[in-house]
């Protein structure tokens, strides 16, 4: 997973994996809890990180907003 997008998911609440023998992997989400309220929070945060790049952007001039927010490490 994207460690910019790990960081936006720990941010929103979602629970993560300590160095558990029985688990997937330390820093892993755990996806057993329903996660409606902090699916909501993440959804929030990845539209601000958005919306500073595109106003990057407008402050800096220079190629298109779509273009500039799809090189950041939201997208694969």
């Amino acid at each position: 997973m994207n460690k910019k997008i790990k960081d936006l998911a720990k941010q929103a609440g979602f629970v993560t994996w300590a160095n558990e023998s029985w688990g997937p992997g330390a820093g892993k989400i755990d996806w057993a809890g329903p996660y409606d309220k902090e699916l909501d929070k993440f959804y929030e945060l990845v539209v601000r990180e958005c919306a500073k790049e595109v106003n990057n952007v407008y402050k800096q001039g220079g190629g298109t907003y779509e273009e500039t927010i799809l090189k950041k490490d939201f997208v694969s």
